[in-house]
């Protein structure tokens, strides 16, 4: 017969055992504290992005999305759940996702970058975002990347602002520079004008200088016309020439068309 005896533990050892226990409560609301205290702080770092008038995104190492603000979800139309885990070929042509692809590779070997994208918004438009990359860090002391952030800004309207400004220039110069040209060519084409005229009035057209003088009539004119077009110019237009770049008088001069309109 085998007796078994149970020893009943002592004051001490249950009032051990309850100390050990209330220290592990403590220390379980202790972390659920800092969880609730993380959480929170998330949430409002959450809330604060989706008010940045910027494009903010992380993407893990294998350039899938892992966070975007409002703004960026609403650029891509979807949602965080529909974000979560794809990557650039599902919101971009393939040449923008290669040029994409190339900065992460960057990224993700420890650069900081500064790029321009230009990415088709429709079929004839385009827009242009200055777009800041910087890896993250999971373990800084180690440099391990865990992935990147991305912070990109529309800045199509100040580049088209600059263009603008600096199309507004060539004209100006163009224009004095045309001004100045036509000025200094009238008084020498009238005269010689004026000449050819008084030589063509007491010359046969047997004489064999006619020809001479009406090739010389017929380049004045030429001329005048050209000069009429450069005084017409309206806008800045270059046309290739050589390796160089020249005025497309053409395509800058409203002289013909309004010539036609008048018509």
């Amino acid at each position: 017969m085998v007796i078994i005896m149970i020893l009943k533990p002592t004051y001490e050892e249950l009032e051990q055992k309850i100390n050990v226990l209330e220290n592990k409560f403590v220390e379980i609301k202790q972390v659920k504290l800092k969880l609730e205290n993380a959480l929170s702080e998330i949430q409002r770092l959450r809330t604060a992005m989706d008010q940045v008038p910027a494009y903010v995104y992380m993407k893990d190492t294998q350039s899938r999305y892992v966070y975007a603000n409002r703004l960026t979800l609403k650029l891509f139309g979807c949602s965080v759940e529909e974000l979560i885990g794809c990557d650039d070929t599902h919101f971009f042509p393939p040449d923008t996702v290669k040029r994409l692809q190339e900065i992460d590779s960057r990224v993700f070997a420890g650069q900081q970058t500064s790029e321009e994208i230009n990415i088709a918004d429709t079929e004839v438009n385009r827009r242009i975002y200055l777009e800041v990359k910087t890896p993250i860090y999971s373990e800084p002391e180690n440099m391990k990347i865990w992935g990147l952030l991305g912070i990109s800004t529309d800045i199509t309207e100040r580049i088209q602002t600059e263009e603008a400004l600096l199309e507004k220039e060539k004209l100006q110069g163009v224009l004095e520079m045309a001004g100045a040209i036509c000025h200094e060519l009238n008084q020498p084409l009238q005269i010689v004008s004026g000449f050819s005229e008084i030589l063509l009035m007491d010359i046969k057209s047997s004489d064999p200088k006619y020809k001479a003088l009406k090739n010389i009539e017929a380049s004045i004119n030429q001329i005048g016309i050209l000069m009429r077009k450069i005084m017409g110019i309206t806008h800045y237009k270059a046309k290739p020439y050589l390796k160089n770049k020249i005025v497309d008088i053409e395509q800058a001069s409203q002289h013909d068309k309004e010539d036609i309109n008048h018509d």
